[in-house]
């Protein structure tokens, strides 16, 4: 299990906890029974706030790697692991807290990782391919947007599949979501 699932799940267990103190705030007897409920959700927020800011600064790092990477070979490798990084974040933070605009942040990053693995050129957004059959829901979401114009033989199924699966709102709404636009009109992906 990556790191980034390891924090996914600790970061479950720290919003199940928080609402079970919410539940025991409605609850309590007193004010200062709230004020120590209060206090514990405080410190569980704090928890959860210092997991993402250690794997914000984890995927920075990789991201850094990636730009300074003169062998194109190594370069494109890190970007996928940034692009499977933010992918995987993004579905995180999406399902979990549902932090819309830290989701529309991240989405912005996979089309800049896309962008960067373009600039390598020879065609290296096509790596993207490899993530096509990933484990993780929302990387194979991700890899399959990024390619749809390029490879939409490959790609629309992938988004298909992702849609009608239900182990990650976020992977399925946003598949749901391009298939949609790419439906209506197509050449908005060119």
């Amino acid at each position: 299990m990556t790191e980034l699932a390891k924090d996914g799940e600790r970061i479950a267990q720290l919003m199940l906890t928080i609402e079970e103190w919410l539940e025991r705030f409605h609850a309590a007897p007193d004010q200062r029974a709230q004020a120590e409920i209060i206090l514990e959700m405080v410190r569980l927020q704090k928890e959860v706030d210092a997991i993402l800011a250690d794997q914000r600064a984890a995927l920075a790092a990789l991201l850094d790697r990636a730009r300074w990477t003169t062998n194109e070979d190594d370069q494109v490798a890190l970007f996928l692991q940034a692009f499977a990084f933010v992918a995987q974040l993004r579905c995180l933070i999406g399902d979990e807290l549902g932090d819309v605009n830290a989701c529309n942040e991240l989405a912005k990053q996979k089309g800049e990782i896309a962008r960067q693995l373009d600039a390598i050129g020879s065609g290296r957004r096509a790596a993207l391919a490899s993530l096509l059959d990933h484990d993780d829901l929302g990387v194979r979401e991700g890899a399959a947007a990024s390619l749809l114009r390029i490879m939409p033989e490959r790609a629309l199924p992938v988004l298909r599949a992702v849609a009608e699966d239900e182990n990650s709102f976020r992977a399925r709404m946003d598949a749901g979501t391009t298939l949609s636009i790419y439906e209506r009109d197509p050449s908005a992906f060119k």
